[in-house]
């Protein structure tokens, strides 16, 4: 009788848990079916560092204009994708190459010294997740990356991915 009440009540967990977590996905997959058309003002990743500033005794100063695709300079557009991912034109969200690349490299040194991240995976972590480092929050932010593909394309993600690059305040994307 106890070990029958043990797995029901380990399997009511792990329903539990299986619900939860495809309810926290549903909500970031209507918040990228948002961005087909509309502009996102934060990240969470803004908002984390915005609570550090916070915790410091700080008063967080956040400044965002939205700059569209059609008036961002080819020139930068070209020097992300050099700096960021050369592979972004060639794979779906996520570049399986870098990613082979950064654990060989890893592997070699014996501590996370390259990322391996695409675009698409660095505009995930940055909307959607916080910067932990674990493989969990990997495999997430591999899979939103993917998504972000399927339901964005390449252009709007360079778009917001640009429009989410600190720039320093003395310039503009327009100067560039």
């Amino acid at each position: 009788m106890e070990r029958l009440s043990w797995r029901k009540s380990l399997w009511r967990l792990v329903t539990a848990i299986v619900i939860i977590t495809f309810s926290y996905h549903a909500i970031i997959l209507f918040r990228i079916t948002k961005l087909r058309h509309s502009n996102p003002s934060i990240t969470n990743l803004i908002e984390q560092r915005a609570e550090l500033v916070k915790g410091r005794g700080g008063e967080p100063r956040i400044k965002q204009v939205w700059v569209p695709y059609h008036n961002i300079s080819p020139h930068l557009v070209r020097a992300v994708v050099a700096g960021e991912d050369l592979r972004f034109s060639r794979h779906a969200g996520i570049d399986w190459k870098g990613i082979y690349l950064a654990m060989r490299k890893n592997w070699q040194e014996k501590r996370f010294t390259r990322g391996g991240s695409s675009i698409n995976q660095q505009l995930a972590k940055n909307l959607f997740l916080s910067s932990s480092k674990n493989p969990v929050r990997k495999l997430h932010e591999m899979l939103i990356a993917w998504e972000l593909e399927q339901i964005l394309g390449k252009r709007r993600i360079l778009e917001a991915v640009i429009n989410f690059k600190r720039v320093p305040p003395q310039r503009s994307l327009a100067s560039i």
